[in-house]
C-alpha cells in the first residue's frame, strides 16, 4: 500500500551505536520509553511506539535510530529525551507480524515492491516503523513505512 503520511512530531530516545551494537541496544531504549511513557506529555497514542531511521547516507545530526512517541505539541519534554520532527512524506506501507529478528528480510520484500511498482525510495528521508506491540522480540506487531518519490517515468528510460 501506498499513502502519504503526514508531520510527525516525535519524543524519545536516539540510540547511537556500531552496527551490531543496534540488536541489543535498541531493545533497552524501547523498554526505558516504556517505562517513562508516563513523563512525556501530549502523546496522541500511547499504545503506538515508533521506531525512526535514514536507510541512506546520514548527516551526524541524522544517525542513529529513534525511539519514540507521537505527541501533538512539544511540552515539558524531559530532559533526557530528544524531540524530531517528522516531515509529510509518501510511503509504502506494509504490516509485518513475527519475530523482530526478521525484519530484514521484509525489508528485502518491501524494496522489491516499490521497484517492482515503479516507485523510487527515497533513502535520505526518515523511515517510520509504527509498533503497536513492541515488548516480546519474539512476536512483534509493526507497520513498516518506507520513504518512496513517484514513479519511473518509463517513457523516459527508452529515449
Amino acid at each position: 500500500m501506498f499513502k502519504k503520511i503526514e508531520e510527525k512530531k516525535l519524543v524519545g530516545y536516539r540510540v547511537i551505536c556500531d552496527g551490531d551494537e543496534y540488536a541489543q541496544e535498541i531493545p533497552k531504549a524501547v523498554q526505558t520509553l516504556t517505562n517513562r511513557v508516563d513523563d512525556i506529555k501530549n502523546i496522541i497514542y500511547p499504545v503506538k511506539q515508533l521506531g525512526v531511521f535514514k536507510s541512506g547516507e546520514t548527516s551526524e545530526k541524522d544517525d542513529g535510530y529513534w525511539v519514540a512517541f507521537e505527541v501533538s505539541e512539544y511540552t515539558d519534554v524531559p530532559v533526557d529525551m530528544v524531540t524530531l520532527t517528522v516531515e509529510k512524506q509518501q510511503y509504502a506501507v506494509y504490516d509485518y507480524s513475527g519475530p523482530a529478528r526478521n525484519i530484514f528480510i521484509e525489508y528485502e520484500k518491501i524494496h522489491k515492491s516499490i521497484e517492482q511498482s515503479g516507485y523510487i525510495r527515497v533513502r535520505n528521508k526518515w523511515t517510520l516503523e509504527i509498533y503497536s506491540t513492541w515488548g516480546d522480540p519474539d512476536q512483534i506487531n509493526v507497520q513498516l513505512c518506507d520513504p518512496i518519490k513517484g514513479k519511473i517515468n518509463k517513457k523516459a528510460e527508452v529515449n
